[in-house]
């Protein structure tokens, strides 16, 4: 079935007509799609598709699609020709415009880094060209309240030299400021951070404008001054690294570098809101990327987790806290040999700390701990619950009454498989219950509810052995809900799972259905576990241009380069509401 939707005034850069071909009532965009590709749902319903692909009626180049809740094209804006697939980025806010900055042809033949705002009728607000040649990192975006677009980016300015750069445009498009932070920034180590009053704090391994290299941290004010530009060291490692920055401005960097005094190690540095380097204090040597984690208190304290080498003691998984000026509160040595996952960890109002690691304990026995420190630093407990934990899937959880919930992978009680497992607060076992084994790591999806329920959505062999892809519920004693499957050999991607606030469970996943063929399947499963609808909605998804978006009513909208069932290939959305029932 097909319909032509014909949009007759202009929009974007030129006047595009678009065809919307169904099949299968999906509105289908286009052919040949590829990156750049976003997707994105307003209150209202409507959706927002960027995407660079072939028209339906043949023209091709990067365009923004907006449909409203019913499928018919609002409008289709065609912004330039060319995109690179990155870097690049796109923006919805709450009045419906859309914000891409990407490198492109323009629809004149000028090629360039450009940022491009059209309003929700389809209008083009702006398209301002700030540059050329953006590399791929570092770049972050940010779009505030009022409309106005920072950007930092490593490219080639209109005029001027190439460098880092912070930009901010106004809500039409007009400059605030475009200020040169730096040159030949590394990709990595980066971050970037904007506080609530419109500055931004950037942290990055380059060329300052003096021509000394290092390990930045840089300040840029909501007009553009440099507040601060301080070095933190230079050499830095990829990782691990870590940035916080707190409600008054302070910014917490933990890195693997070289010090301003020139001793190398691993450095938590705290830089004030006025840029001053109020410490840097050397944790040790040797730091390992991961296990990594970190937080910083209301009061300034800093905890810090790392396997590394202390400056006195044995290498091994540290659990570190610093006061507000950088002291050492205390460091608490958990064990060696940490893999990088599973692990996780976190700190509860009380400043205790919890922590789940693969490791070596203190005594010599490997396995999957759960520890808790106390805010002193003590081990309130270290509770091996298996061994052999693999990478994933794996979670962890804390409720307010200081129980930890893990789901691992792992060998526990002789028995190999997917446990789930809730200890008290004092370490001791309320429940440990084997839902299944063969789990893999992807596609794999978990949440807890407000009353610590666990929902999850795992491919694996259930305990009566049959594989496929699973959809689960366990209550928080511990006892299995339900355990419902919806179809077999599932992909790795694309997937995706929502969970609402009434415990449905909206899936999105490739795979063959229960006695059905295989393709990508759209489902919900009820609060008990009852399949309310399993759709299957095309074949062959590419999993780099397949998005799904749950929207506030429950329908589930699915944008996707796939063949639809009965269809041709294509660029394709579809919406499906809380009954299954296909609205396009």
């Amino acid at each position: 079935m097909e319909r032509n939707l014909r949009n007759v005034k202009s929009v974007g850069f030129a006047l595009v007509c678009l065809s919307v071909t169904l099949a299968q009532a999906s509105v289908k965009l286009g052919t040949n799609a590829s990156a750049p590709f976003q997707y994105g749902v307003d209150s209202s319903g409507n959706s927002y598709v960027l995407a660079n692909l072939t028209l339906n009626q043949g023209l091709s180049g990067l365009v923004i699609t907006k449909l409203n809740s019913t499928g018919n094209a609002v409008y289709t804006a065609r912004l330039g020709t060319n995109p690179t697939a990155g870097p690049y980025s796109f923006t919805l806010d709450n009045s419906g415009n859309t914000y891409t900055v990407v490198q492109m042809q323009s629809l004149s033949g000028v090629t360039g880094l450009y940022v491009v705002k059209v309003n929700a009728s389809g209008t083009t607000v702006y398209s301002v060209r700030l540059g050329t040649n953006p590399t791929t990192t570092p770049f972050f975006t940010n779009v505030d309240s009022s409309g106005n677009l920072t950007l930092i980016a490593n490219y080639t300015p209109l005029t001027g030299s190439a460098g880092l750069f912070a930009t901010r445009l106004s809500a039409f498009g007009s400059t605030t400021y475009s200020l040169r932070l730096g040159s030949s920034p590394a990709g990595s180590p980066f971050g970037a951070a904007m506080d609530s009053t419109g500055n931004c704090t950037v942290v990055s391994n380059m060329t300052n404008t003096s021509g000394v290299a290092g390990l930045y941290a840089c300040k840029v004010s909501p007009t553009g001054k440099a507040t601060y530009t301080t070095k933190l060291g230079t050499s830095p490692g990829i990782a691990p690294f870590g940035n916080i920055l707190d409600s008054s401005g302070n910014l917490f960097n933990v890195s693997s570098l070289t010090s301003n005094s020139g001793t190398t190690g691993l450095f938590l540095n705290r830089v004030s809101a006025t840029g001053t380097l109020s410490f840097a204090k050397q944790v040790g040597t040797n730091a390992t990327a991961y296990p990594f984690g970190g937080t910083v208190d209301a009061s300034g304290n800093t905890f810090l987790l790392n396997s590394y080498t202390p400056l006195s003691g044995s290498s091994g998984l540290w659990a570190t806290k610093f006061d507000s000026s950088g002291n050492t509160k205390y460091a608490t040595r958990l064990g060696s040999n940490a893999g990088a996952s599973p692990f996780a960890s976190t700190v509860d109002s009380a400043l205790n700390n919890y922590v789940v690691s693969n490791m070596t304990n203190t005594s010599g026995l490997a396995g999957l701990y759960v520890t808790k420190l106390a805010s002193s630093g003590t081990v309130a407990y270290s509770s091996r619950i298996g061994t052999s934990a693999s990478a994933g899937p794996f979670d962890a959880h804390l409720d307010s009454s200081g129980n930890v919930y893990t789901l691992s992978n792992m060998l526990s009680n002789g028995n190999s498989g997917l446990w789930a497992y809730k200890l008290g607060a004092t370490g001791n076992t309320v429940y440990n219950t084997r839902l299944g084994y063969n789990a893999a790591s992807a596609p794999y999806f978990d949440v807890y509810d407000t009353n610590n329920n666990l929902y999850a959505v795992v491919s694996m062999t259930s305990l009566t052995g049959a594989s496929g892809l699973y959809t689960l519920k366990m209550s928080n004693t511990g006892s299995t809900v339900f355990t419902t499957r919806l179809g077999l050999n599932p992909s790795a991607a694309p997937f995706s799972d929502y969970i609402d606030g009434y415990g449905n469970n909206f899936v999105m996943a490739n795979m063959s259905g229960v006695n059905a063929p295989t393709g990508l399947y759209v489902a919900r499963v009820n609060s008990s576990g009852t399949i309310v609808y399993n759709l299957r909605i095309g074949t062959s998804p590419i999993s780099s241009l397949t998005k799904y978006i749950l929207d506030a009513s429950g329908n589930a909208l699915v944008t996707s380069s796939m063949t639809p069932v009965g269809g041709s290939p294509g660029l394709y959305v579809t919406k499906v509401d809380s009954t299954g029932k296909v609205i396009f």
